[in-house]
């Protein structure tokens, strides 16, 4: 009998060895899954950053042509708002300021010429404070929205 005590015995420690063994196989393999994972989550980590740096450098390029755009936009504004009293005033006076029929006197010019440049005057200065005031109160409802916000 103590030979099949110690043969249980012996049999034991096999079974508890193993069982050790087994646990620090599995600890191994719990510290490779580990760090697979963390390998994996660092090269999605990689790529989301290159897409988010070509996804910026997109935008930046956006932004830049807009803004080109926008510049543009302003200067035929700022073109269409100097030149277009002028046209509505000269259509009003239907342009008999120029007398180009009558090459025979010196006088090719109206003497009333004085009135189509203070009424172009006039009415580009008029022009230019309406939108310029315009401009300023769309400014005022920008910020007082965004402030709400």
């Amino acid at each position: 009998m103590g030979m099949l005590l110690s043969l249980a015995v012996r049999e034991v420690q096999d079974v508890i060895n193993r069982a050790e063994m087994d646990l620090h196989m599995l600890d191994h393999l719990e510290w490779v899954v580990s760090s697979h994972f963390e390998s994996y989550n660092n090269l999605l980590a990689r790529e989301e950053s290159k897409h988010g740096a070509a996804i910026s450098e997109a935008s930046k390029n956006v932004a830049e042509a807009s803004w080109q755009d926008s510049r543009s936009m302003k200067t035929v504004s700022y073109l269409t708002m100097a030149f277009l009293p002028t046209t509505f005033v000269s259509a009003i006076f239907s342009t008999t300021v120029f007398d180009f029929q009558n090459w025979t006197t010196r006088e090719v010019v109206s003497p009333g010429w004085w009135v189509l440049l203070l009424t172009s005057g006039l009415v580009t200065v008029l022009t230019l404070s309406i939108w310029f005031v315009y401009q300023q109160r769309e400014r005022e409802r920008i910020k007082r929205e965004l402030r709400e916000k």
